[in-house]
Protein backbone atom coordinates (compact mmCIF):
# COMPACT_ATOMS: atom_id res chain seq x y z
CA UNK A 1 0.00 0.00 0.00
CA UNK A 2 1.23 3.22 -1.19
CA UNK A 3 0.62 6.35 0.74
CA UNK A 4 2.39 9.81 0.46
CA UNK A 5 2.84 12.44 3.59
CA UNK A 6 4.11 15.44 2.58
CA UNK A 7 5.35 14.31 -1.24
CA UNK A 8 7.21 11.36 1.17
CA UNK A 9 5.90 7.60 0.99
CA UNK A 10 4.44 7.39 4.58
CA UNK A 11 5.21 3.92 5.61
CA UNK A 12 8.92 1.88 5.13
CA UNK A 13 6.84 -0.90 5.85
CA UNK A 14 3.16 -2.53 5.56
CA UNK A 15 1.86 -6.20 5.03
CA UNK A 16 -0.58 -8.21 5.85
CA UNK A 17 0.12 -11.58 8.39
CA UNK A 18 -0.79 -14.97 7.40
CA UNK A 19 -4.77 -15.10 7.73
CA UNK A 20 -6.35 -18.57 9.13
CA UNK A 21 -9.90 -19.71 8.73
CA UNK A 22 -11.49 -22.45 10.30
CA UNK A 23 -14.93 -23.66 9.84
CA UNK A 24 -17.40 -25.92 11.58
CA UNK A 25 -20.90 -27.38 10.73
CA UNK A 26 -22.91 -30.05 11.42
CA UNK A 27 -26.43 -31.01 10.02
CA UNK A 28 -29.20 -33.01 11.59
CA UNK A 29 -31.85 -34.70 9.17
CA UNK A 30 -35.06 -35.46 10.32
CA UNK A 31 -38.46 -37.20 9.47
CA UNK A 32 -42.22 -37.99 10.26
CA UNK A 33 -42.48 -35.21 12.43
CA UNK A 34 -46.11 -35.46 13.20
CA UNK A 35 -48.03 -32.27 12.37
CA UNK A 36 -45.16 -29.90 12.36
CA UNK A 37 -43.27 -31.78 9.23
CA UNK A 38 -42.49 -34.14 7.01
CA UNK A 39 -39.14 -33.65 6.47
CA UNK A 40 -36.44 -31.16 8.49
CA UNK A 41 -32.94 -29.82 8.30
CA UNK A 42 -31.28 -28.14 11.21
CA UNK A 43 -27.86 -26.86 10.72
CA UNK A 44 -25.17 -25.38 13.22
CA UNK A 45 -22.59 -23.82 11.84
CA UNK A 46 -18.90 -22.00 13.30
CA UNK A 47 -16.32 -20.13 11.39
CA UNK A 48 -13.21 -18.65 13.41
CA UNK A 49 -11.21 -16.07 11.34
CA UNK A 50 -7.60 -14.31 11.79
CA UNK A 51 -5.90 -12.26 10.20
CA UNK A 52 -3.20 -9.55 11.47
CA UNK A 53 -1.49 -6.12 9.59
CA UNK A 54 1.88 -4.69 10.35
CA UNK A 55 3.03 -0.97 9.64
CA UNK A 56 6.14 0.66 10.38
CA UNK A 57 6.23 4.67 9.24
CA UNK A 58 9.58 6.13 8.12
CA UNK A 59 12.50 6.95 10.37
CA UNK A 60 10.47 4.96 13.24
CA UNK A 61 12.13 1.98 14.73
CA UNK A 62 8.72 0.36 15.90
CA UNK A 63 6.40 -1.38 14.10
CA UNK A 64 2.57 -1.19 14.77
CA UNK A 65 1.36 -5.18 14.80
CA UNK A 66 -2.43 -6.11 14.92
CA UNK A 67 -4.48 -8.66 15.05
CA UNK A 68 -8.33 -9.70 14.17
CA UNK A 69 -9.69 -12.33 15.96
CA UNK A 70 -13.57 -12.52 14.58
CA UNK A 71 -16.02 -15.83 15.39
CA UNK A 72 -19.16 -16.32 13.46
CA UNK A 73 -21.92 -18.71 15.14
CA UNK A 74 -25.14 -19.27 12.85
CA UNK A 75 -28.39 -21.65 13.28
CA UNK A 76 -30.60 -22.70 10.48
CA UNK A 77 -33.84 -24.63 10.71
CA UNK A 78 -35.38 -25.89 7.51
CA UNK A 79 -38.75 -27.93 7.40
CA UNK A 80 -41.26 -29.24 4.62
CA UNK A 81 -44.83 -29.72 5.37
CA UNK A 82 -47.51 -31.57 2.91
CA UNK A 83 -49.99 -30.79 5.60
CA UNK A 84 -51.39 -27.81 2.86
CA UNK A 85 -49.11 -25.04 4.41
CA UNK A 86 -46.67 -25.43 1.80
CA UNK A 87 -42.84 -24.76 1.95
CA UNK A 88 -42.25 -23.21 5.41
CA UNK A 89 -38.00 -21.55 6.41
CA UNK A 90 -36.98 -20.22 9.48
CA UNK A 91 -33.77 -18.59 9.58
CA UNK A 92 -32.83 -17.00 12.99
Amino acid sequence: MEQYRNGALRYAEWYYGPQELLLNRLTAHASGGGALFDEAEFTVAHQDYQESRHDRTRDNDSRNDRTEDVSIFSVNADARSSAGLGHAVLRR
